[in-house]
Order: C-alpha cells, then structure tokens, then sequence
C-alpha cells in the first residue's frame, strides 16, 4: 500500500528535501482545534473563498469533492486550493490544511506549487478526508498517521469530536 494512499497526510518532506518527516511531526499540530469550512469554489479554492482565519491553526475544506469522496473512479476535475489561496493560509499561520480529496492541489498542476508552498512552511497536508456527513464549524480534531521513520506521509485516521460548548 502506498503511504498515500485513502486518508493520509503529507509530511513536508514531501516535497521538500529539507523537510520534516513522518516519525518527527509534532502532536501538538495533529491534534486540536479545526476547523470545517465549506465552500462552493467551482474548481480552485481561491482567497475570497477563505472564511477569516483569526485564530485558526488547522482548517478542513469540505467541497463538492465530498460527493464523490467514496467513488471506485478517480475524478480529475476535484475542487484544489490554488496558489493565492495557500498564500494567504501559509501566512495567516495555519499549521494543517486539510480537503476531501485525494490531494490539495488541482490533478494538472505541473510542478506542484502549491504543495511546495505549503511544504516548504512545515504546513501538514491531511487529504482523502471524508466529509460528506459533517457540518461546518469548530471541531476537535485528532489525526493518527503511523510512524513511518523518514517517511513523506503516511496512511491516517482522522477523527472530528463536536465541540460542545455550555
């Protein structure tokens, strides 16, 4: 099995040689607040589809990918982050990005821009999310990837607790 294959996360190193790897991620950014932010962006999630990112350090993009998650046939034309927007996360400090499809960036994308500029600023990439039965909003998220030593991702578990506040 591919470690990225399903559900998995992207460790920087990914895509950048200098980058962190698997079995050095930090709890801390795996488990915490997120957000589930949905949004209609037609094919490239741009900046104006970005909710205010005060306060957010980890943000779960739940699209119309979400409609074909589960499907035994890979759709190329998947809603993507583009390059503006992936600015405008890497430099509002978000520390994890993730989307419900099997990859952040557009199935064209040559080169991988938006994957380096997320690597390159020690963004974790969760992909694969299955979204389809949750609503937007503030979540407990917990993100289990294995331990892989030197290993650019990794299959995962991801699971979303409601927050329940009094």
């Amino acid at each position: 099995m591919s470690s990225h294959y399903a559900t998995h996360l992207d460790a920087p190193f990914h895509f950048e040689d200098d980058g962190i790897t698997v079995d050095q991620l930090a709890l801390e950014t795996l488990i915490g607040p997120a957000l589930v932010h949905e949004t209609s962006a037609a094919k490239l999630i741009q900046p104006q589809d970005l909710p205010d990112l005060s306060g957010v350090e980890r943000i779960l993009f739940k699209t119309r990918n979400s409609d074909f998650i589960t499907d035994r046939v890979f759709h190329t034309d998947f809603v993507s982050i583009g390059l503006q927007a992936a600015t405008v996360l890497v430099q509002a400090g978000v520390r994890l990005v993730g989307i419900d499809y099997f990859s952040v960036e557009a199935f064209t994308a040559p080169g991988h821009p938006v994957h380096h500029v997320f690597c390159r600023q020690g963004v974790i990439l969760v992909e694969g999310l299955n979204l389809q039965d949750v609503s937007p909003g503030w979540y407990d998220l917990t993100v289990l990837p294995l331990k892989i030593q030197g290993g650019d991702g990794s299959p995962c578990r991801a699971v979303l607790r409601e927050i329940k506040i009094p």
